[in-house]
């Protein structure tokens, strides 16, 4: 039974040779193109691996309870005592005490607002994290039935004349006197007089009225990243 299949296929293929030809040319084509692949996948792969490879000799490695050190030698430029979820943080770090020196309490206004601390010696010690002025105010208007979504801006009074206006108080000062609290708390614990700087989305908005906030530095994260490239990437 075998022989006869294998005879029939042989008098097909002799029958139709133009077809026979043409599939033999496309079977022949599409082994050599899959070779070609593999050999330029192969280079490819190893192209990348060696771009990478340069790449992650001008990393910085941040490690818990280790300063932060460049795998070349090259240094941040502030010392960090870090857990796994602080490393976000470092270029608000990096930037305070290139700008301003140290100590220093950084308040970055974003989703969530932080507080992060560099003491007299460059080092980070940590910080406070509480939920952002956005994040309690839309939260206000989803979980409740009748308070409106308000955009923030300065109050006009302390008392509330309409349900918008009493939002925005309640907003606005009740955040400046958490914010004024949880500086005044580190400011009690950190050794020597420290330069308080904000920055982030409401930085402006809250230290308008909040002496405590010395300095407003919007784009103190970007210029942070920009100093470490400077520091550990070569040119």
């Amino acid at each position: 039974m075998f022989k006869d299949i294998l005879g029939q296929s042989w008098e097909a293929m002799v029958y139709n040779r133009r077809r026979t030809a043409i599939t033999m040319i496309g079977m022949a084509w599409g082994i050599a193109t899959v070779v070609l692949l593999l050999a330029y996948g192969a280079g490819f792969s190893r192209a990348i691996e060696a771009i990478f490879a340069e790449w992650g000799t001008n990393i910085i490695g941040t490690f818990p309870g280790r300063t932060s050190e460049q795998a070349g030698g090259e240094k941040s430029g502030v010392q960090v005592r870090f857990t796994d979820d602080d490393v976000d943080r470092l270029a608000n770090a990096v930037c305070v005490s290139t700008k301003y020196g140290f100590p220093a309490i950084v308040v970055d206004f974003g989703t969530a607002v932080t507080f992060d601390v560099i003491s007299r010696k460059g080092v980070y010690e940590g910080g406070v994290i509480a939920p952002g002025l956005g994040v309690m105010v839309d939260y206000m208007y989803q979980r409740t039935a009748l308070l409106p979504k308000i955009d923030l801006e300065e109050p006009v009074s302390a008392i509330g004349k309409s349900t918008r206006d009493a939002m925005l108080a309640g907003a606005v000062f009740g955040y400046r006197g958490l914010v004024r609290r949880i500086v005044t708390e580190i400011v009690a614990v950190l050794d020597g007089k420290a330069r308080i700087i904000a920055t982030g989305s409401y930085a402006d908005l809250i230290a308008a009225k909040l002496p405590e906030l010395q300095i407003v530095d919007l784009d103190l994260t970007l210029e942070g990243l920009r100093i470490i490239a400077l520091r550990n990437f070569k040119a």
